[in-house]
């Protein structure tokens, strides 16, 4: 038999491996793998599978692993533990879950000693089926981590296979973001226009001061009327149309045009849109 602290250095380089294995990429998530070693198992996880929490109430995240022996003679498994990540809320199914500390690991196999990113994880099978359930609190995704399973004091074997993180942020959080927007002046008028912070879509604008109308439309919706009778069809860009001394301007951002009037006369200079109805001729206060 092998001397005690031989044994325990083999334990340590394993969960050294386990340290590794856990930091590998999202998109090398795997769902099947056979253990090292013997090759005494075959381990499948399922997808990540949103359900009702058993306990407490709210949303859980499910995985299960089936585990499968591969000898002729059949070795059932009587210890499984995976990694998961330190800050996920195990769902712990009448004592069906052991959970060990980030940084102490599985005192039984050693795994996950001195990651302090990942807790390690023992599960209690379903008897009937060989199948094992890790439930987490919240949503959570797949990442790449180990599976450890164990038979007796000697047989102890693992390999990578997915368990359950924490869902990564969004490519942009509008609340971390500044405000955005555009300004510009026409006249005594001033229009602020919103930008979405994350895409910079434009929004609805907004007359900051001065006595004018200001409304949007889809580019290429507008004609232009002057002297309150000839329309004249126009071609939109981002600057300026306008009628002489009582005036409108056309601005365009993303594929919206935003028209100002000033409301000296609108019947001098008034744009609509092509089914007729005005944008900024009925919008000045009366």
């Amino acid at each position: 038999m092998m001397p005690r602290q031989h044994h325990r250095a083999g334990l340590l380089a394993a969960a050294t491996l386990f340290a590794i294995a856990a930091t590998a990429s999202a998109s090398d998530v795997q769902y099947v793998c056979t253990t090292n070693g013997a090759a005494t198992w075959e381990v499948l996880a399922s997808a990540p599978t949103s359900i009702a929490c058993p306990v407490g109430g709210g949303e859980c995240t499910l995985l299960e692993y089936s585990i499968t022996p591969l000898k002729s003679t059949g070795v059932n498994q009587d210890h499984v533990a995976v990694l998961v990540e330190h800050d996920l809320d195990i769902v712990n199914l009448s004592g069906g879950v052991t959970i060990y500390p980030e940084c102490d690991g599985d005192t039984v196999t050693s795994m996950g000693i001195r990651d302090c990113s990942m807790q390690a994880v023992r599960l209690n099978r379903k008897s009937a089926t060989q199948t094992y359930d890790l439930i987490v609190r919240g949503e959570a995704v797949a990442v790449d981590s180990s599976i450890v399973v164990k038979k007796g004091r000697n047989c102890i074997e693992e390999c990578r296979i997915a368990s359950l993180g924490t869902p990564p942020p969004p490519i942009c959080d509008p609340k971390a973001q500044q405000a955005a927007k555009e300004t510009f002046q026409f006249e005594d008028c001033i229009i602020e226009i919103p930008l979405d912070p994350c895409t910079g879509e434009p929004g609805e604008p907004n007359v900051i001061s001065g006595t004018c109308a200001t409304d949007s439309a889809p580019i290429g919706t507008l004609q232009l009327v002057l002297n309150g009778g000839v329309t004249q069809n126009v071609t939109i860009g981002d600057g300026w149309i306008s009628s002489g001394e009582n005036s409108c301007t056309t601005r365009m951002f993303n594929g919206t045009s935003y028209t100002t009037c000033t409301c000296a006369d609108v019947s001098d200079c008034s744009v609509k849109k092509k089914d007729g109805s005005l944008l900024c001729g009925t919008n000045c206060p009366r």
